[in-house]
Protein backbone atom coordinates (compact mmCIF):
# COMPACT_ATOMS: atom_id res chain seq x y z
CA UNK A 1 0.00 0.00 0.00
CA UNK A 2 0.55 3.58 -0.51
CA UNK A 3 0.37 6.34 1.31
CA UNK A 4 0.50 10.87 0.64
CA UNK A 5 2.23 12.83 2.71
CA UNK A 6 0.87 16.34 2.84
CA UNK A 7 1.61 19.20 5.28
CA UNK A 8 -1.31 18.80 7.66
CA UNK A 9 -2.83 22.56 7.34
CA UNK A 10 -3.39 21.70 3.60
CA UNK A 11 -4.79 18.00 4.00
CA UNK A 12 -8.31 18.71 3.47
CA UNK A 13 -7.39 20.12 -0.14
CA UNK A 14 -6.36 16.54 -1.13
CA UNK A 15 -9.70 14.60 -1.18
CA UNK A 16 -8.66 13.07 -4.81
CA UNK A 17 -6.01 12.38 -6.84
CA UNK A 18 -7.25 15.18 -9.33
CA UNK A 19 -6.31 17.24 -6.31
CA UNK A 20 -2.61 16.97 -7.45
CA UNK A 21 -3.23 18.30 -10.70
CA UNK A 22 -0.66 21.51 -11.26
CA UNK A 23 1.67 20.41 -7.77
CA UNK A 24 4.75 19.10 -7.14
CA UNK A 25 4.80 15.61 -5.36
CA UNK A 26 8.16 13.96 -4.59
CA UNK A 27 9.39 10.42 -5.15
CA UNK A 28 12.38 8.63 -4.34
CA UNK A 29 14.36 7.91 -7.55
CA UNK A 30 13.99 4.73 -8.74
CA UNK A 31 11.24 3.02 -6.96
CA UNK A 32 8.39 1.55 -7.90
CA UNK A 33 6.40 4.99 -6.59
CA UNK A 34 8.29 6.86 -8.81
CA UNK A 35 6.78 4.89 -11.65
CA UNK A 36 3.27 5.00 -10.46
CA UNK A 37 3.35 8.77 -9.51
CA UNK A 38 4.27 9.71 -12.87
CA UNK A 39 1.13 6.97 -14.17
CA UNK A 40 -1.16 8.28 -12.04
CA UNK A 41 -0.66 11.65 -11.21
CA UNK A 42 -0.01 12.55 -14.73
CA UNK A 43 -0.81 16.31 -14.46
CA UNK A 44 1.52 16.76 -11.82
CA UNK A 45 5.04 17.86 -11.51
CA UNK A 46 6.91 14.38 -10.43
CA UNK A 47 10.50 14.99 -8.72
CA UNK A 48 12.52 12.21 -8.21
CA UNK A 49 14.89 12.82 -5.34
CA UNK A 50 17.84 10.14 -3.88
CA UNK A 51 16.42 9.90 -0.34
CA UNK A 52 13.31 10.29 1.53
CA UNK A 53 14.52 12.52 4.50
CA UNK A 54 15.06 15.33 1.26
CA UNK A 55 11.54 14.47 0.39
CA UNK A 56 10.44 15.22 3.60
CA UNK A 57 12.10 18.16 4.34
CA UNK A 58 11.25 19.60 0.88
CA UNK A 59 7.13 19.27 1.51
CA UNK A 60 8.00 20.74 5.18
CA UNK A 61 9.79 23.53 3.61
CA UNK A 62 6.91 24.21 0.58
CA UNK A 63 9.42 23.37 -2.21
CA UNK A 64 7.29 20.14 -3.48
CA UNK A 65 3.27 19.95 -2.10
CA UNK A 66 3.42 16.16 -1.08
CA UNK A 67 5.48 12.90 -1.27
CA UNK A 68 4.42 9.60 -2.53
CA UNK A 69 5.57 7.08 -0.85
CA UNK A 70 4.62 3.81 1.48
CA UNK A 71 2.38 3.05 3.87
CA UNK A 72 4.45 1.73 6.23
CA UNK A 73 7.07 4.87 5.84
CA UNK A 74 4.96 7.34 5.23
CA UNK A 75 3.20 6.57 8.83
CA UNK A 76 6.64 6.85 10.74
CA UNK A 77 7.65 10.10 9.46
CA UNK A 78 3.98 11.43 10.04
CA UNK A 79 4.38 10.06 13.42
CA UNK A 80 7.75 11.86 13.79
CA UNK A 81 6.74 15.33 12.23
CA UNK A 82 3.25 16.84 13.66
CA UNK A 83 3.26 19.17 11.23
CA UNK A 84 2.52 16.63 8.51
CA UNK A 85 -0.36 13.91 7.62
CA UNK A 86 -1.52 11.81 4.95
CA UNK A 87 -3.92 12.51 2.56
CA UNK A 88 -7.28 11.03 2.02
CA UNK A 89 -5.96 9.50 -1.15
CA UNK A 90 -2.66 7.46 -3.02
CA UNK A 91 -1.68 6.20 -5.79
CA UNK A 92 -2.81 2.42 -6.17
CA UNK A 93 -0.06 -0.36 -6.89
CA UNK A 94 -0.78 -3.21 -8.88
CA UNK A 95 0.20 -7.34 -8.26
CA UNK A 96 2.44 -6.80 -11.40
CA UNK A 97 3.89 -3.74 -9.58
CA UNK A 98 5.16 -5.46 -6.66
CA UNK A 99 8.27 -6.88 -7.86
CA UNK A 100 11.60 -5.60 -6.45
CA UNK A 101 14.10 -7.63 -8.98
CA UNK A 102 14.49 -10.40 -11.29
CA UNK A 103 14.76 -14.13 -9.47
CA UNK A 104 18.75 -13.80 -9.86
CA UNK A 105 19.45 -10.87 -9.36
CA UNK A 106 23.08 -9.97 -8.32
CA UNK A 107 22.12 -7.39 -5.98
CA UNK A 108 19.56 -9.23 -3.60
CA UNK A 109 21.68 -12.58 -3.72
CA UNK A 110 24.51 -10.41 -2.14
CA UNK A 111 22.00 -8.09 0.14
CA UNK A 112 20.79 -11.61 1.39
CA UNK A 113 24.75 -12.97 1.96
CA UNK A 114 25.93 -9.80 3.51
CA UNK A 115 22.33 -10.36 6.37
CA UNK A 116 23.25 -14.07 6.72
CA UNK A 117 26.98 -13.10 7.62
CA UNK A 118 26.00 -9.97 10.10
CA UNK A 119 23.79 -12.55 12.05
CA UNK A 120 26.05 -15.10 12.26
CA UNK A 121 28.91 -12.94 13.45
CA UNK A 122 26.65 -11.82 15.52
CA UNK A 123 25.81 -14.72 17.05
CA UNK A 124 29.16 -16.09 17.57
CA UNK A 125 29.64 -13.06 19.68
CA UNK A 126 27.15 -13.69 21.61
CA UNK A 127 27.94 -17.42 22.20
CA UNK A 128 31.45 -16.39 22.19
CA UNK A 129 30.44 -13.80 25.21
CA UNK A 130 28.54 -16.30 27.13
CA UNK A 131 31.40 -18.80 26.72
CA UNK A 132 33.87 -16.16 28.57
CA UNK A 133 31.38 -15.62 31.47
CA UNK A 134 31.17 -18.98 32.13
CA UNK A 135 35.13 -19.43 32.03
CA UNK A 136 35.11 -16.25 34.68
CA UNK A 137 32.73 -18.61 36.89
CA UNK A 138 35.01 -21.35 36.69
CA UNK A 139 38.15 -19.70 37.62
Amino acid sequence: QNAIIVRRDQESTYSSLDAFKGKKVAVQKGTIEEGLAKKQLKDSTVVSLTAMGEAINEVKSGQVDAVDLEKPVAEGYVAQNPDLALASVATKVTAARRAIAPRNSFFIRNSCINIIFARLFYLKLVVLSTFIKKLRQVF
